[in-house]
């Protein structure tokens, strides 16, 4: 073997292992550069990303401004475009930002008309700030207005523009301040009319105000104040439908006692609340249709809540009378809280006041009745019956209600013997449809010639009688009796029960076997249980 291939084989292993030392170092820096290069791109890549970033903030940053301006665009042609505005005082501590508000709503609608605006704020020492808001309504046509203010710290008087609008179809005037009217006042489309709380300030300018309403249809007057006029008269050509509703209290001397001249030539309605504060009469009143009297005579101060007209058309919230109490567990319960009803409800009672003021407010009460002689249909509280015993006597010498067919009685149960009520009743001969909504009583177990003489209507037209709350005790069955008994006509007899007693069956079904079996006038007649 040749010597020489020995030593080489140390010499090729040696220049094997360098060619793979070189690899190795290659592989490294190539696997070196690579990080760099990876790490270049990536940064290279994120300040791409940061870049897109920063372009699409600045892009939606400008889509903001520009959406902010289209928004405010928008904002404005809303308020432009809004037919009905509606601004209400809210915390004090707020008054600058409702009052900052109003104006630049009011800046923005430039001319655009307006069909309904609403403003109930205090005013204090901002009257300048009140009335332009109430002009800029009336410049731009406003339609139907509604005006509630309060808290007056500086004299006050509504903008002139307001007494010569044309566009005012329906005014809601409530403020407890005095109303100045100017000399020029004509509502010339106006149709519908509340004041609330108004003061009127003298005889001419309210007589001024009540003759510049052409084509009024409705108008309601709640708790407004006339103690500054003596004679005020309501002359309306076209009213259609009236609403009085008295203040609830007054101090004793401080009365209104003011005369009321209502001229209806064409009225059809006629809703009254109150204690005859003031004297009220009609004139030319032949078309009167509906008549609703609610009497709330007492020397007691009560709450102003307590005031209620039921079925009134009005424009403000009035208390429901309560629940009735005769609801109770037992017989003898119920009839004890239903005579207490019928107690309270007396004006007989020592707390009523003077006979002076009592013999008034029944003449004031009469005057009132002559006037609603051309009603179809009449709702009497039972105090408005009540009021009429000092002058009972000339209840024979008033008209005859020759179209009345409906009377309803309502406020607390009415004893069906009363003298003042038969001698109503005497004055409705063609009276079909007789309802006592809060129940009835008699205070006579016989009830032979209770009726006597008996109401003519009784005899020939009285077709229905409605009686509700009905119990089946107690001062009831009599007063069942004679109504029964007397109406020889009568096709219908219509029962409701006091909600609680109408839960009890076994009572209900003994009340109602008793009332089949009590004698009948009417051979005719059916019982009808609601």
């Amino acid at each position: 073997m040749d010597g020489s291939g020995l030593g080489q084989y140390p010499k090729n292993q040696k220049l094997s292992e360098e060619l793979k030392s070189k690899k190795e170092k290659k592989k490294k820096l190539s696997e070196e550069q690579d990080i760099i290069d990876g790490n270049n791109k990536n940064q290279k890549l994120s300040e791409e990303l940061k870049s897109k970033k920063e372009k699409k903030k600045k892009l939606s940053e400008e889509q903001d401004i520009i959406d902010g301006k289209q928004q405010m665009v928008r904002w404005e042609h809303l308020w432009k475009s809004t037919p009905n505005l509606e601004f209400r005082q809210g915390l004090p501590a707020k008054r600058k930002l409702f009052m900052n508000f109003v104006e630049r709503v009011l800046l923005l609608r430039d001319s655009s008309d307006i069909k309904r605006f609403t403003l109930c704020c205090d005013v204090l020492f901002d009257t300048s700030h009140v009335n332009a808001w109430i002009s800029a309504a009336i410049w731009r046509n406003v339609q139907e207005l509604e005006i509630n203010l309060g808290n007056f710290k500086e004299p006050y008087s509504l903008p002139h523009c307001l007494f010569t609008s044309v566009a005012l179809t329906k005014l809601v005037l409530g403020m407890p301040y005095t109303l100045k009217v100017p000399p020029t006042t004509c509502f010339s489309n106006l149709k519908t009319l509340g004041l609330r709380g108004i003061i009127f300030s003298d005889d001419y300018s309210t007589r001024q105000l009540f003759s510049g309403f052409p084509v009024l249809e409705v108008m309601n007057l709640y708790m407004c104040n006339w103690k500054n006029l003596k004679v005020a008269s309501i002359c309306a050509p076209k009213l259609l439908h009236l609403t009085i509703i008295e203040r609830c209290y007054q101090r004793r001397g401080d009365w209104d006692d003011c005369e009321v001249m209502i001229f209806g030539l064409v009225l059809k309605c006629f809703d009254y609340s109150g204690r005859f504060f003031n004297d009220y009469c009609f004139y030319n009143s032949c078309s009167l249709k509906e008549a609703n009297i609610d009497v709330q005579f007492s020397d007691e101060n009560p709450d102003e809540s307590s005031c209620s007209l039921k079925g009134a058309n009005i424009d403000v919230q009035l208390s429901d009378s309560s629940d009735v109490s005769s609801d109770e567990g037992s017989d003898e319960s119920s009839d004890e809280g239903f005579d207490e009803r019928y107690r309270q409800g007396s004006v007989e009672r020592s707390t009523q006041g003077s006979v002076e003021r009592s013999t008034q407010v029944a003449y004031r009460m009469y005057k009132l009745f002559r006037g609603l002689s051309t009603v179809q249909k009449l709702k009497l509280s039972f105090t408005a019956v009540e009021v009429l015993k000092p002058v009972e006597e000339l209840l024979p010498h008033a008209p005859v209600f020759s179209n009345l067919m409906h009377l309803e009685f309502n406020g607390v149960p009415l004893g069906v013997d009363s003298v003042t009520l038969l001698k109503l009743l005497e004055n409705f001969p063609y009276l079909e449809t007789l309802a006592f909504l809060e129940g009835i009583y008699s205070n006579c177990e016989n009830d032979d010639g209770i009726l006597d003489p008996v109401p003519p209507c009784f005899l020939s037209h009285l077709k229905c009688i409605k009686v509700c709350n009905y119990i089946g005790s107690g001062k009831q069955p009599s007063a069942m009796k004679i109504l029964l008994k007397n109406a020889v006509v009568l096709d219908k007899m219509v029962f409701s029960y006091s909600n609680r007693f109408a839960q009890d069956c076994l009572k209900r079904r003994k009340a109602t076997e008793q009332l089949l079996e009590f004698p009948r006038g009417s051979k005719n007649c059916e019982f009808v249980f609601e």
